[in-house]
C-alpha cells in the first residue's frame, strides 16, 4: 500500500528450493496485478523472503538457497526412494518464520496475514501452519 495507509491484507510469498523472493515476486507479482487490478493489488501489502545459502547434502554440498538441506533425493538416491531432510533445520526456519509473521502482525494489526508457500516453500507454510504456538505467528490462512 502507499506509505501512511494500512494494508487489508498481508501476503507472505515462499519461494521454492534453490530460487529468491526476487525471482518469485518478478514472475508472480505482474500476472497477479492484473488479475486484481491497481486497487486491489495496491491494498495488500506483499513480503517476499529469501532462504539462506546452505549446503545441499544430496547435491555434494553445493550452496543452494533453501529452507532446509535434502539429506537425499530421488535423482541422488541409488537405492529405495527416500527424501529425508534436515529436521534442525526446518525448526529454525520455522521460528525464523513465525518471527516474520509477528512482525507483520505488529506492524499491521487485525489485518489478516496469509502464507503462500511454493514447492518447498510450500513445505514450510503448511509446517510453521501446523505448528505454530502463538496467535501472533500462527498465519491467517495457507496456500
Amino acid at each position: 500500500p502507499p506509505a501512511g495507509v494500512e494494508p487489508a491484507l498481508v501476503a507472505v510469498l515462499l519461494h521454492g528450493f534453490g530460487g529468491s523472493g526476487t525471482q518469485l515476486a518478478d514472475a508472480w507479482l505482474p500476472p497477479i496485478y492484473d488479475r486484481l487490478g491497481k486497487r486491489t493489488f495496491s491494498s495488500i501489502r506483499w513480503v517476499f523472503p529469501t532462504a539462506s545459502s546452505r549446503a545441499i547434502t544430496c547435491y555434494g554440498g553445493l550452496k543452494l538457497r533453501g529452507w532446509y538441506d535434502y539429506f537425499s533425493d530421488r535423482r541422488c538416491s541409488e537405492g529405495p526412494v527416500e527424501e529425508t531432510i534436515n529436521e534442525d533445520q526446518v525448526r529454525a526456519t520455522r521460528r525464523a518464520l513465525g518471527r516474520l509473521l509477528a512482525e507483520q502482525r505488529s506492524v499491521a494489526a487485525g489485518v489478516p496475514v496469509v502464507l503462500i508457500g511454493l514447492s518447498q516453500g510450500g513445505c514450510v507454510a503448511v509446517d510453521s501452519a501446523m505448528h505454530s504456538c502463538s496467535n501472533s505467528s500462527r498465519p491467517s490462512a495457507v496456500f
